[in-house]
Parts: C-alpha cells; sequence; structure tokens
C-alpha cells in the first residue's frame, strides 16, 4: 500500500461526502421523500427470474476502481449477470415495464409536465454475499435521475439488509425488501446506500435508470450554481484540497 493509493482513497470518500452534502440541497425531485416501495409490475419478476436462472452460467467477478470507496469490494466480491446477453429482454423491460412505471410515479407525484423518460442504464444482475456493504451516496447527476432497485432473489438471510435513505424530509428510512419487490427513488438527489454488514448467503438486485427528457443538469453546472458555492464556503471546504 502506497501513500499515493491512500490518499486517491481518501479523495473519493472526501468527494463522497461532499456530493451527499451539497447535491440534495441544489438538484429539483418530484417525491417529497424521494423514494417508494412498491410491488413490481405483474409478471416482471418472473421474467427476471428466468433470465437470472437463464444466464447465471455467465455469471463474472465485478471488476472495481481500486480508488473507489462506495462498495468494499477488497473485503467481499460482488458478481454480476450482464442483461447484454439478451439486448431485446433487457430493452423490452426496459422502456414497456419500467419507463411506463416510472413515469406514472412521476406524474402520481404531480409533475405531469415530464413528459417522457429517457432510458440510461440497465446494468444487470449483481449478487451481493456475507459482509458486503454499500456507503451512503448520491448517484450520477446527468443519468440516474428516476430508477428503481428491484429485488430478485435471497437466500440463508439471517439479518434484515436495507436499503437506507435519508428521505428529503431529513428523515433516515431502512427500507427492507421481498423477492418481487422494488424501490422507486431518485437517486441523483436522495442519500442512500447499504451501510449494515450483509448478514446471508446471497442478495441479487438488479438496477435501472432513467432522466426525463431535456434533462440538463450535470456535475459542472451544481457546482457553478451559486448555493453549492455558498454551501461549500460555509462547510470550509476547499473542492481543490480534496483532490491536492
Amino acid at each position: 500500500i502506497t501513500a499515493s493509493f491512500v490518499a486517491r482513497r481518501h479523495s473519493t470518500t472526501m468527494m463522497t461526502h461532499t456530493r451527499n452534502l451539497v447535491l440534495p440541497q441544489i438538484l429539483p425531485a418530484t417525491h417529497p421523500k424521494g423514494f417508494a416501495k412498491m410491488k413490481m409490475p405483474p409478471g416482471l419478476h418472473d421474467r427476471l427470474v428466468r433470465y437470472y436462472s437463464k444466464w447465471y452460467h455467465l455469471r463474472t467477478e465485478e471488476g472495481w476502481d481500486t480508488g473507489g470507496t462506495q462498495l468494499n469490494f477488497f473485503k467481499v466480491k460482488t458478481f454480476m449477470i450482464s442483461l447484454d446477453h439478451d439486448y431485446h429482454e433487457r430493452d423490452s423491460i426496459a422502456q414497456e415495464v419500467m419507463r411506463p412505471a416510472l413515469l406514472q410515479w412521476t406524474h402520481d407525484n404531480g409533475h405531469t409536465n415530464i413528459s417522457d423518460l429517457e432510458f440510461t442504464a440497465f446494468y444487470g444482475i449483481r449478487e451481493y454475499h456475507r459482509g458486503a456493504s454499500l456507503r451512503n451516496h448520491v448517484d450520477r447527476i446527468d443519468t440516474h435521475v428516476l430508477s428503481a432497485v428491484l429485488q430478485i432473489a435471497q437466500t440463508g438471510v439471517e439479518d434484515p439488509w436495507p436499503l437506507q435513505v435519508i428521505g428529503f424530509d431529513g428523515k433516515i428510512y431502512d427500507v427492507t425488501l421481498e423477492p418481487g419487490e422494488m424501490i422507486l427513488y431518485e437517486g441523483h438527489k436522495l442519500i442512500h446506500g447499504r451501510p449494515y454488514p450483509f448478514n446471508g448467503t446471497r442478495f441479487a438486485n438488479a438496477f435501472i435508470h432513467f432522466k426525463p427528457v431535456g434533462w440538463n443538469w450535470s456535475t459542472s453546472k451544481v457546482w457553478k450554481d451559486e448555493r453549492a458555492k455558498k454551501t461549500l464556503n460555509d462547510l470550509h471546504i476547499n473542492m481543490r484540497s480534496i483532490y491536492s
């Protein structure tokens, strides 16, 4: 372990905390809390389970950037079953099932001005194993605006493994999921993670992301915002010092 390696990881962690402090104050959202738990749309869980079983033999260990500090991947490996093995099924789920579901959610929240959503990412089915944890964070601003965690399978779970969120009301929520359930959330603004180590054998989720058509927020736009500058000044945070 070198000094530069430690410094790089420290900078990543510092930026995660800085984003958590600033982004929720700046970015727009649609839901008063920023998330909602519900059942998956009819038939979706069965489709995901079939895909999981069909392509499980192509499950691969994920390779993470060694400078990353959100997942404790040095201690516990994660595995992925890519949805690219059947891109027709991937795109069908995204465009025909989840895009309408998330768009309806925004309209139910009173934001009928959002005319449509653009599909941005649907990585695959990620498997977590005993001891895994995920630092609380906010997602990418440009692409991960309206998203869903889809709970597909879990085995040997000895204690609940909740997704912890800090709602837009300032309260902390520990949200547990059973197979066939999902969380819709506004990850660009909602602080979320799994800070408690997983006490079980396997936990398999899929993650899908959209943004409203016409969405123009980016990281650079946030840091140029006067509210962000004021928050950084009030907290005595110098962005250059994070990476020095």
